[in-house]
């Protein structure tokens, strides 16, 4: 998704969507050679036409993972490392809600569950060994609860709401 000129290991590990603002946004990093922190970690607006990726703004935070969500309330959640952040959809910056220093791997991709609210991920374990894992995350705490295994090095999630069809009213 757009340009990948500086650091050649650039990537939009996740993507969100608000409907309220048919915005589809993206997490971005770019790697910089001999950097202590890795990498640069970005808010993108993603154009739904071109896929091409515009960056917002820099989030303030270094790391991996990088799940995006967003809640029905717009706000953007991402997880960096052990750190769970909103992020500003105007400037891209990012604040901390919480560390959580028992996350094995990263969060690599989160969706809110629309009915419930809840917002669930998965913890990428890179295969080989390494488990992949369904979780759900406490959104002021940055807790997770393992669910389950998923297949190895799942990396997707996303929740569909369908409006029920054939649903009689009171005029028929």
């Amino acid at each position: 998704i757009g340009n990948n000129e500086e650091g050649g290991c650039g990537r939009a590990p996740d993507l969100t969507y608000d409907a309220a603002t048919n915005t589809l946004y993206g997490i971005g990093f770019r790697c910089i050679p001999g950097s202590s922190h890795g990498n640069i970690t970005e808010l993108l607006e993603i154009n739904q036409t071109t896929g091409e990726g515009t960056t917002i703004g820099q989030t303030g935070f270094f790391g991996g993972g990088n799940g995006l969500a967003i809640r029905n309330d717009g706000t953007l959640f991402s997880y960096s490392n052990l750190n769970l952040l909103t992020l500003n959809p105007l400037t891209g910056q990012g604040a901390l809600v919480a560390t959580n220093n028992s996350v094995e791997f990263v969060i690599s991709a989160m969706d809110f569950q629309p009915v419930t609210g809840e917002l669930f991920g998965i913890e990428f374990g890179f295969g080989d060994g390494f488990p992949t894992s369904l979780i759900t995350i406490n959104t002021s705490s940055a807790a997770l609860t393992r669910i389950g295994e998923l297949p190895v090095c799942s990396d997707a999630l996303v929740f569909i709401t369908t409006p029920p069809s054939n649903v009689p009213t009171l005029s028929e």
